[in-house]
């Protein structure tokens, strides 16, 4: 039994010679897309970077400042502190109202 023949085999080779030629003629069409097409890029605003910083500078900075812990608490042991009521009044409510706001 006689699967192909000749002229089949000839088609086939032509066909396989053909899509090998068509591939080679789009490789350099293909690098010059490349070429042409610019590479992928990522513009930062002047504001995003001040942000940045910023974040940067908050992050490196300690929650606990302790120079001025270390001075109150100096004080509190000298005596020397006094809290004035009034104004710790005032301030609670200030701090009532802008967040009942």
């Amino acid at each position: 039994m006689k699967i192909g023949s000749e002229r089949s085999l000839v088609h086939l080779e032509a066909y396989i010679k053909n899509a090998q030629n068509s591939e080679a003629a789009k490789q350099p069409a293909r690098q010059e897309a490349e070429r042409a097409s610019p590479a992928e890029s990522v513009k930062i605003s002047d504001r995003a970077r001040d942000i940045n910083r910023a974040r940067e500078i908050v992050d490196a900075t300690p929650e606990i400042r302790e120079e001025k812990v270390g001075h109150f608490k100096r004080e509190i042991e000298t005596g020397r502190y006094t809290v004035k009521a009034d104004q710790v009044a005032e301030k609670m409510l200030k701090e009532f109202l802008l967040d009942s706001l």
